[in-house]
């Protein structure tokens, strides 16, 4: 479940979108006029609404939260962006009607890729260097604050038997 855990975290911090894309960096809008270009702290990420399905039956639900946050993600005028950041994450499951939690390392990790904000959506998409693509709404964009939402799916075959998890996963940074 470890490896579960950090690999949609992972892939949940790269959040984007295959939307028709504007100026990177750029948001429009009564209450989201900042631009995301620049270095970002990394302070939270909170998952919600987590599932595990095995063979399409539901055996698990969880929520996280993080503490001991530390890195951060930058963004660039050219549309790149580099991270490195990791935390702890405290981990909260309901098996078969017994709750349990644990709490996790999710260690430093350095990704790059490309970025495109799309001011019309209020989304923006990273493609990581991987070439994994994913999509992130985002909540609040000000001059010292980005928050964004992503909606995980991941599944994940072995022996034939299909493992998917899915979250709503909201990420803090401040400036």
């Amino acid at each position: 479940m470890k490896k579960i855990f950090f690999i949609l975290t992972m892939a949940v911090m790269f959040a984007a979108c295959n939307e028709d894309s504007t100026t990177p960096g750029t948001k429009t809008g009564t209450s989201n006029s900042a631009s995301m270009v620049g270095n970002w702290n990394f302070t939270k990420l909170v998952q919600a609404n987590g599932r595990i399905l095995i063979a399409g039956q539901e055996v698990s639900t969880f929520t996280s939260e993080s503490s001991d946050e530390n890195g951060n993600i930058q963004f660039t005028e050219e549309g790149q962006f580099g991270s490195n950041f990791g935390y702890k994450s405290s981990i909260s499951t309901l098996t078969a009607g017994i709750p349990s939690s644990s709490e996790e390392q999710v260690p430093p990790t350095a990704l790059g890729g490309t970025y495109v904000h799309n001011t019309s959506t209020g989304t923006f998409t990273i493609t990581a260097i991987s070439g994994e693509v994913t999509t992130a709404t985002i909540n609040e964009l000000t001059s010292s604050r980005l928050v964004y939402t992503a909606k995980l799916n991941r599944s994940v075959t072995n022996l034939g038997i299909t493992t998917t998890t899915t979250s709503d996963v909201t990420t803090t940074f401040t400036k």
